[in-house]
């Protein structure tokens, strides 16, 4: 048995008594949970509800913005390729043109191609009769008094674009009711064309006059078909003769219906939906402003003719007033969006979107009782499977508090004997005693842990021993770096070290010199490579051979070389290496003489001039190649205010939380930023600049900076 299931055991056992007072309680809270839980699954259903319906309406928009590309770009072809007919060269009819006075006459078969469901004419006592129409040719209209040669003439350049109509037709089948050219001097088309039938004047058209005036594309507003009684949106563009003036126009008549797949889509969510094709009216002075309703949909009509427009002026109104001022708003502003609405009596979700650049929009009226019906089921079935739960589980409770009481009194003394060994064990390795071992013989976790103990003991105590010796090394380490810069006349100094480990590599030192019985100061700055104990160990030895042969004769690169083939003999086999920057200053002396041993070059400041200068130099690092010779370098011009700083790579290599490196240039711009002040306080300004700039980044790299700043005197 797992500890686990112990520790729930007597757990149990020591909480039964509380349990029982409780248990009448929790019933009442359990009971709460759960009318707040089928609350909050009413809510959220309602809202997807409510959502799925606002997008609905919004994918209708979506969807006859396609269309819309669609016929826009079949008419723009369309009158591409009639204005090419009309005025290229002409051809002879080869067809009879069948026109609205003789419709009868068609040849036999022309008309055998009908569709019921979308070409029908209301008559007087209510029935779709269907009409006859041919997708062989189309239907023409000639003004009274036309030539016949000029019939001839205009059916041979318009000879074939039946065959283009029924291609269109059959590629979108459904998307378009009729195909229309209108030509400005009377003569027009309709396809498909209907037998026994008279076409008006199609130049008196309100779409004809719009596109007319405007000389572009034009959506005009749903209108009643005069041969099907159906709602269609004519969308018309302009025919241009040879020389640019408007000649005609170009038609299509689309369906709403067809636009509108509301039966589809809508029904899903409610069978009492209603679709309503509306526009907002802005206030008068005979009325506020309103919604006005178009178009409405008849659900119990046929298919294909589900919009019924209304004869006289009908208004989109609610039972409560002010209730339908967000809905004016968003219609006014041709903004889709979805109200709560009192209408009819009832409470319902108005979902509505705009799609025609005149305004008119899709308006989807579903009460609210159908979007929350799932979710008030969802409500009922959480709340019966809660009384449910219930009474089974005051059974199991009962049953669970017997066996938890037998039970407990065979496991609890033997889980609290070993737990106890595990605590008396803890106690004594607290004092120190690295002897400590518990016994625990079980198979279970509490034998694991004890285990785990016993392993624990002398990686702890090893682990303490490593840390104390880390402690002394660190100690010892720093005391090696000289505690203050010594007093030199005429110059302030300040340097640090600080570690990202316990003990690092980086390393800085003054030295006391005395050339030829002139004193001066020995500055040095190093790195070693890696951190750790290897690394502390290395740089104290270089410390150490650099510091005894400087006292010694020999100019600064024999001095170095001789310390490179020590050092060389030490990292032999390690693979280690130091750079190093080692300069000697005079106080007499206006010049500074230097060795760059693989190290970023020193910067020297002029704040007069506001330049920067490096202290280059050639060598390599320390501890690579015993024969490596180096060269000394040298300036002068060193004057007061002049700042010298030494540093190394974990300055400008650190970086901030975003990865950026630090960089030399803030690394100098804090130098000329705090150029005024001593040497200390420009360290503590280049400190805190880098601590602002690492943020909460810990630092990765050992840091060490020297500042030499030249001073009267």
């Amino acid at each position: 048995m797992r500890i686990r299931w112990k520790i729930l055991v007597l757990l149990l056992a020591v909480s039964m008594v509380p349990m029982l007072a409780l248990r009448w309680k929790a019933g009442g809270l359990f009971h709460a949970l759960a009318l707040e839980l089928s609350e909050q699954a009413r809510d959220t259903l309602a809202t997807q509800s409510t959502q799925a319906l606002k997008r609905l309406v919004e994918d209708h928009a979506r969807v006859l913005k396609r269309d819309a590309e669609l016929i826009d770009m079949i008419l723009r072809v369309r009158t591409a390729e009639l204005e090419r007919r009309l005025w290229g060269s002409p051809v002879p009819a080869e067809r009879s043109i069948r026109e609205t006075d003789r419709a009868g006459e068609a040849p036999a078969g022309d008309l055998k191609e009908r569709d019921p469901s979308v070409y029908c004419r209301l008559v007087e006592t209510g029935v779709c009769e269907p009409l006859s129409v041919s997708r062989r040719e189309p239907l023409w209209r000639f003004p009274p008094g036309t030539a016949a040669p000029y019939r001839e003439l205009t059916a041979g350049r318009l000879e074939g674009m039946a065959t283009l109509y029924d291609a269109v037709d059959r590629e979108f089948p459904g998307l378009f009711l009729w195909q229309m050219v209108v030509l400005d001097n009377g003569i027009q088309t309709l396809y498909p064309g209907p037998a026994g039938v008279s076409l008006p004047d199609g130049r008196d058209a309100s779409w004809y006059r719009q596109v007319r005036d405007r000389g572009k594309t034009v959506w005009s507003m749903p209108v009643i078909d005069a041969l099907t009684c159906r709602i269609v949106i004519p969308v018309a563009a302009p025919i241009h003769g040879p020389d640019g003036a408007f000649a005609g126009a170009a038609a299509l008549m689309v369906p709403v219906s067809t636009l509108l797949h509301e039966n589809k889509h809508i029904r899903m969510l409610s069978r009492n939906v209603i679709s309503l094709l509306v526009r907002a009216v802005p206030r008068s002075a005979s009325r506020e402003a309103g919604v006005m309703i178009i178009a409405s949909e008849d659900p119990g009509a046929e298919r294909g003719r589900e919009w019924r427009y209304l004869q006289t002026v009908r208004w989109l109104s609610s039972d409560v007033p002010g209730a339908m001022d967000a809905v004016i708003s968003d219609l006014m502003n041709r903004r889709s969006g979805i109200s709560e609405v009192p209408y009819g009596g009832d409470a319902t979700i108005m979902a509505y979107s705009v799609i025609s650049a005149e305004g008119t929009s899709l308006l989807l009226i579903v009460p609210k009782s159908d979007l929350i019906a799932d979710a008030e089921s969802m409500e009922r079935y959480v709340q019966a499977r809660f009384i449910e739960e219930m009474r089974t589980t005051r059974i199991l409770f009962s049953g669970v508090l017997v066996a938890v009481f037998l039970i407990s009194l065979v496991l609890s003394r033997y889980v609290t004997h070993n737990i106890h060994k595990v605590l008396e064990g803890s106690r004594r390795l607290a004092t120190g005693d690295f002897s400590t071992r518990i016994d625990i013989r079980s198979r279970d976790e509490v034998g694991e842990l004890g285990r785990a103990f016993n392993r624990m003991v002398p990686d702890l105590e090893e682990r303490i021993r490593l840390k104390q010796g880390l402690e002394v090394a660190s100690s010892v380490q720093k005391n090696l770096l000289p505690g203050k810069p010594p007093h030199l006349p005429g110059f302030d100094m300040a340097a640090v070290s600080r570690y990202c480990d316990e003990t690092g590599g980086d390393f800085h030192d003054f030295i006391p010199l005395n050339r030829g019985g002139v004193p001066g100061l020995g500055v040095a700055v190093g790195d070693v490579s890696g951190h750790g104990i290897s690394a502390a160990l290395l740089m104290a030895t270089a410390r150490a051979f650099l510091k005894g042969r400087v006292g010694q004769p020999g100019d600064l690169a024999t001095v170095i070389g001789d310390v490179n083939r020590l050092v060389c003999r030490d990292t032999d086999a390690t693979g280690q290496f130091l750079t190093l920057f080692y300069m000697e200053i005079a106080p007499d002396a206006a010049a500074v003489d230097w060795i760059r041993a693989g190290h970023d070059p020193a910067v020297w400041y002029d704040p007069e001039t506001g330049a920067f200068a490096e202290l280059k130099g050639k060598g390599a690092a320390l501890g690579i190649d015993e024969g490596m010779t180096y060269t000394a370098g040298r300036r002068t011009g060193l004057s007061p205010g002049h700042i010298i700083a030494v540093g190394t790579d974990g300055i400008w290599e650190a970086r901030n939380a975003a990865g950026e490196m630090f960089g030399k240039h803030r690394f100098k711009a804090l130098i000329r930023s705090h150029a005024d002040r001593t040497a200390a306080g420009i360290l503590e300004g280049i400190l805190a600049g880098l601590e602002a700039f690492r943020g909460p980044r810990p630092q990765s790299d050992d840091v060490t900076i020297v500042i030499v700043k030249k001073t009267e005197g």
